[in-house]
């Protein structure tokens, strides 16, 4: 099933809310199918976010990375350790070294101990990849929901 058709279901099993039909036609025009092009029918402009960039469906078949939430923890990381938001280049040098230095400590203990929170992750990384496995063997809503209900518990 492509993504419009999957889209127009979730849409239509939406309970009714107010200012939803805004929030539908954000992510139909940023998401799904662009807008439509004025007297051109069922003609769209292509979409601001296509696809390929956000749909991880075979990132996880192929057992790689699902988001790039590590560059976003890394930037928030740095910005605690700078604690303002222009700086000097020798202060953002030594809190890359402190950053390096943080960094190697935690990856000894990891190596040394079995980190908990990361078997947190493993296990939830091995519950989408099962959800994933099952996509085409029930109805789109059904998936959708299964997916949308993964959790660490």
């Amino acid at each position: 099933m492509k993504h419009p058709e999957a889209f127009k279901l979730l849409s239509d099993s939406v309970p009714t809310m107010n200012n939803i039909d805004e929030v539908l036609t954000y992510f139909e025009h940023t998401y799904i199918r662009g807008r439509r092009i004025r007297d051109r029918g069922e003609h769209y402009r292509p979409v601001l976010l296509p696809a390929e960039t956000w749909n991880q469906m075979l990132a996880i078949a192929d057992d790689a990375a699902r988001t790039n939430s590590i560059c976003d923890g890394w930037h928030y990381s740095l910005q605690s350790l700078l604690q303002c938001t222009h700086t000097t280049m020798w202060r953002l040098l030594d809190c890359l070294h402190m950053d390096c230095t943080k960094k190697t400590t935690f990856l000894h203990a990891v190596v040394l101990a079995n980190h908990p929170a990361e078997n947190r992750y493993r296990i939830l990384h091995e519950r989408v990849q099962r959800a994933v496995k099952t996509y085409g063997q029930t109805d789109v809503l059904t998936y959708l929901r299964a997916i949308a209900h993964l959790s660490f518990s």
